[in-house]
């Protein structure tokens, strides 16, 4: 998609430094200190904050409990901008934060989008875009939430629908497959 990189052929999108940021973590150019060991050795790697993982861009990204609250919030504005998307198009309804018992626990869904007599489930996941850690947070959100189909199906009275991960990468990139999500409900990179 155009506007996840709209930051490269808009620079002025960016502060300078966050610019400069960009960059560095575009090309995996971060000083990281398992990057960092790979210039000058040292003896200990490990995180500098939670000190129990090994310090890597995708741990700090993705798993370090001192970025969480980032996590969280970056997660919250991509399901926000999905919703507000979703909320301009006329005759779509849009229940947020659905909370739905299961044998194994309670699961919270995202967004629950109903259009024409029929519902999907959208959910947000940001993951590095290591190999294999975008497909993989695709296909645990479908099998995580199709064999819920059925009974909000029968709750809400209207045709199943599918599950529409949006997976998003933690320096922005967008896999063909949550472009194909957000096709799906219509949201493309020309602002519709």
């Amino acid at each position: 998609m155009r506007s996840g990189n709209a930051w490269l052929y808009k620079p002025k999108l960016l502060k300078p430094s966050h610019f400069l940021t960009a960059l560095r973590l575009s090309g995996g150019m971060t000083s990281d200190k398992v990057t960092m060991n790979k210039v000058v050795p040292k003896s200990n790697v490990k995180c500098r904050k939670c000190k129990t993982c090994n310090e890597t861009l995708a741990h700090i990204l993705g798993q370090c409990i001192y970025t969480k609250t980032q996590r969280i919030r970056r997660h919250n504005e991509i399901r926000d901008f999905v919703s507000k998307k979703l909320a301009s198009k006329k005759k779509i309804s849009i229940i947020e934060e659905v909370l739905i018992s299961t044998p194994k626990g309670n699961l919270k869904l995202n967004l629950v989008v109903v259009n024409q007599g029929r519902f999907h489930v959208v959910d947000v996941t940001v993951r590095n875009e290591d190999t294999g850690y975008p497909e993989e947070g695709y296909r645990s959100k479908v099998e995580k939430y199709t064999p819920l189909l059925e009974t909000l199906a029968n709750q809400l009275k209207v045709e199943r629908g599918r599950v529409l991960p949006i997976v998003v990468g933690t320096r922005g990139s967008m896999p063909l497959f949550t472009i194909d999500s957000l096709g799906e409900m219509h949201i493309d990179d020309r602002g519709s």
